[in-house]
């Protein structure tokens, strides 16, 4: 504050008031005494007018229909090779008839049962997606595949017959999490 107080001086405000009376009255008197539309094109400078000085419907009216498309360019260059992804998942299972593990990946344990069969994953499945695909085995319609529940590592598999029976057939279950 000291520093601007040293700079005050009576020459430096009367100077400051001065051009801001001269810039104000220039354009009060230009508004009073120009007539409207007094001023043509020919009185403009070029490119004194621009679109962000025209109002919104003078804007729009320049707008026009699209034109057509150009020719399609050349296709660029082949990009290098990325690093392969990880794996959709890593849970697998292959399950015989008689409940036996025959491969997989992340299974822990298949405890036995008689009409479904419960299949143990070393992990949380409560929040993935399962798929089951039962072996080529004829005589089975449909199959029913869920969590396990009370086991958050778990997941029933229930082939039934056409006549909606359970009937323990070998599968091969997939786990997305």
């Amino acid at each position: 504050m000291n520093r601007l107080r040293g700079r005050l001086t009576y020459s430096n405000v009367l100077a400051t008031v001065a051009l801001a009376f001269a810039l104000a009255g220039g354009t009060a008197f230009a508004a009073t005494q120009l007539q409207k539309e007094s001023v043509g094109t020919n009185a403009l400078k070029k490119e004194a007018v621009t679109p962000s000085k025209l109002s919104r419907k003078a804007r729009s009216g320049m707008i026009g229909p699209a034109g057509p498309a150009g020719p399609k360019g050349d296709p660029g260059a082949r990009g290098e090779r990325g690093e392969a992804g990880a794996p959709a998942t890593t849970l697998t299972a292959h399950i015989s008839a008689v409940g036996k593990l025959l491969g997989g990946n992340g299974v822990t344990g298949i405890p036995p049962s008689e009409k479904a069969y419960a299949v143990d994953f070393d992990r949380d499945v409560g929040d993935c997606n399962f798929q089951v695909t039962l072996d080529r085995t004829s005589g089975t319609a449909s199959v029913v595949v869920g969590p396990l529940e009370g086991d958050p590592d778990g997941v029933v598999v229930e082939p039934l017959d056409s006549n909606g029976n359970h009937v323990l057939r070998p599968f091969y279950l997939a786990v997305f999490c």
